[in-house]
């Protein structure tokens, strides 16, 4: 199959467009360039639409919004999307058109869409019906395999991740059979089985209704035991990605010696430092508290000495009578008498003095407030030692422990520098830790259900001895066992016949991927497929420490090497099988490849898959435009640029 032309009429952004394909055999590429929201997407998805009537846009309309906004009421707009390709010879024009009738209140109603297929064989105009259209749409690419010529950088990156999950990759096995004819005698098998039981079921019947149900019996045991075996291939599959990342993940934790250590160590260290920061604001708060309660008797001392002193050097102020009071006097004086019974009026000296002493003494005692004075002063000069001392360990205590915190944060800072991949490898640790036990569980189930396997087929052999001791054996049942032992017969060819071409495929796909992969990328990794098709990558020795395994582009340029290889052997299967235009078999179409894929890819890709496919047809923004004309301008035949006009329009230009 060969694309000539891609016409949109009304379609999405595209008012009225139009886009020849190149179909220059050595310059094959069709270029399309826009920014993002051109509509890049869309012309992609009109491949899908007018083929298959696949419409995956969020907004179900079709139709041109600047159309249907000026479009007058109760008139009927038309979407369509026309494809012009050749194929076996002839060149086919398919179109596909969606009718809409604009309603009173400017929305829009869908009519039934339409179909058209027309042939321009010798010059003339061969109209076919839908059916016809149809056929040859799945003849050219079957609408179950047009994920791999249709493609888009989201489905490369899904398929990129579907290789890496073995439950997920029954769609590359369905792939190469489908396309490689492996189909037919899949079905061949299948079919000579469902012959094979309707013709048990026929001599059954000879045997009576407990033969029946024997059988029956027989073939409830039979397809348990199978889906038990289903069951155990799943389970062995999950074992295997569990082993491979498992294997992955041991490598990677191993590179960091006793991580887990560390990464304690790590953790112990900062609460340690948490705690010592707890410790310096309680040292810091007992240090101010000290100070705000003695800090003026602290900064009193030497003036308490001074005063000490001066009351040492007054003996006078002391006169001999303790608790002497100013009250006392004034007793003594009222009563003419001293305590000693002089009379004082009789003794004018006497009263002289008393009368000066009642002059300079205090309501309390003179002697009494000096002694209460000194014996205080006193305390507090002895106590501000010891205030000194608490305060002077304070001081201490807080510098010791700033001093210990800088250590410490000296020490983790260093940690710190070898904790760079210390968290992944903990929670990797931690997934290493499930896998394993998911190991053990899984090889625990399959032991189990190959115990009830071997349970179920004892005890169908049983049923089939019994059956076998029922049977009756009539010229009838003779013929149809007869019949039964060639079905039986040409089973087993097809089945050894599938094998043997199975494995001639599997092989050739295998080694033609491995091939692509260096010619896109020259060393680094080569691929096994399995015998149920699961891709398998193995990441040489000499690389291993690249971790080339983690990049995004290897998986993008494996579903390179995988198409690209589906495309050469389905070639080479048309040559064998005698068709003259294998050469136009299969298209790509690709809309945003490069999107996410590593630079160091792309040179191989651009070089290789011109080689492959006769016809290419990439959609591409700006920027990666101008990294592929770089390495691809000599396999490009047409460019066009999406120009677009305001938001709703879209037009192209060629180049």
């Amino acid at each position: 199959m060969r694309l000539i032309s891609l016409e949109l009429t009304n379609f999405r952004q595209y008012l009225n467009a139009k886009i020849d394909f190149s179909t220059d055999q050595k310059k094959n590429v069709t270029l399309i360039t826009g920014e993002m929201g051109a509509g890049k997407s869309t012309l992609e998805q009109a491949f899908r639409y007018v083929l298959y009537g696949i419409s995956e846009f969020g907004n179900t309309e079709l139709i041109n919004n600047k159309l249907k906004n000026t479009a007058p009421i109760n008139q009927v707009i038309t979407a369509q999307v026309k494809l012009t390709f050749e194929f076996k010879g002839s060149e086919y024009t398919i179109s596909r058109s969606q009718p809409y009738l604009k309603l009173p209140n400017s929305s829009l109603i869908a009519q039934g869409p339409k179909l058209s297929l027309i042939e321009i064989k010798d010059g003339n105009v061969i109209p076919h019906k839908d059916e016809f259209a149809l056929k040859i749409a799945s003849q050219m690419i079957p609408k179950q395999l047009s994920d791999y010529f249709f493609i888009d950088g989201e489905k490369i990156e899904k398929m990129s991740k579907n290789m890496a999950d073995d439950s997920k990759q029954d769609d590359f096995a369905r792939v190469v059979k489908s396309i490689l004819g492996l189909n037919y005698l899949a079905k061949t098998v299948e079919h000579l089985k469902s012959v094979e039981k309707i013709y048990n079921k026929e001599i059954d019947k000879f045997g009576g209704d407990k033969v029946l149900k024997l059988s029956d019996r027989i073939d409830e045991i039979s397809t348990d035991i199978s889906l038990k075996n289903q069951s155990i291939n799943d389970y062995e599959n999950q074992r295997e990605t569990y082993l491979r990342e498992i294997k992955q993940l041991d490598e990677r934790i191993r590179s960091i010696p006793d991580a887990e250590k560390l990464q304690k160590e790590f953790n112990d260290r900062a609460k340690l430092i948490e705690s010592k920061h707890g410790e310096l604001e309680q040292a810091k708060t007992n240090y101010f508290a000290s100070n705000n309660i003695n800090f003026i008797y602290f900064l009193g001392t030497p003036l308490i000495k001074n005063a000490m002193d001066v009351l040492r050097s007054k003996g006078d102020l002391d006169f001999g009578i303790p608790n002497l009071h100013s009250m006392t006097i004034d007793h003594l004086l009222s009563t003419g008498t001293c305590i000693c019974g002089q009379k004082l009026n009789e003794n004018p000296s006497s009263r002289a003095r008393l009368e000066y002493l009642r002059t300079i003494v205090p309501p309390q005692s003179a002697s009494m407030a000096i002694n209460t004075y000194i014996k205080d002063a006193k305390f507090r000069v002895e106590s501000q030692e010891t205030v000194l001392s608490m305060h002077r360990n304070n001081f201490k205590e807080i510098r010791k422990l700033n001093h210990e915190i800088d250590q410490l944060e000296r020490e983790q800072s260093l940690l710190n520098e070898q904790m760079g991949e210390i968290s992944t490898i903990v929670e990797e640790k931690k997934k290493y830790d499930f896998y394993v036990k998911q190991v053990v569980l899984i090889e625990s189930n399959i032991k189990k259900i190959t115990k009830e396997i071997g349970v179920l087929e004892n005890d169908r052999e049983l049923l089939r001895e019994e059956k076998y001791s029922l049977k009756k054996v009539t010229k009838a049942s003779e013929k149809i066992s007869e019949y039964l032992d060639y079905v039986t017969f040409i089973a087993d060819q097809v089945k050894n016949r599938y094998s043997q071409k199975e494995e001639i495929v599997r092989t050739e796909l295998e080694k033609n991927i491995n091939k692509y992969l260096r010619d896109m990328y020259k060393e680094g990794f080569r691929v096994e497929i399995t015998k149920n098709y699961k891709i398998r990558v193995h990441v040489e020795e000499a690389v291993e420490g690249d971790n080339i395994d983690k990049s995004m582009g290897q998986g993008y340029v494996i579903i390179f090497a995988f198409i690209s290889s589906v495309i050469k052997m389905a070639k080479e299967k048309f040559i064998s099988d005698g068709d003259d235009n294998y050469q136009e078999f299969y298209p790509l179409v690709m809309d945003a490849p490069l999107s996410n894929i590593d630079i160091g890819f792309i040179p191989g890709i651009c070089d290789t898959l011109p080689k492959i496919a006769e016809q290419i047809i990439i959609f591409l923004n700006e920027k990666d435009s101008e990294i592929y004309r770089r390495f691809a301008d000599g396999t490009i035949g047409e460019h066009y640029k999406l120009v677009t006009i305001g938001h709703l329009e879209t037009q192209v230009t060629e180049v």
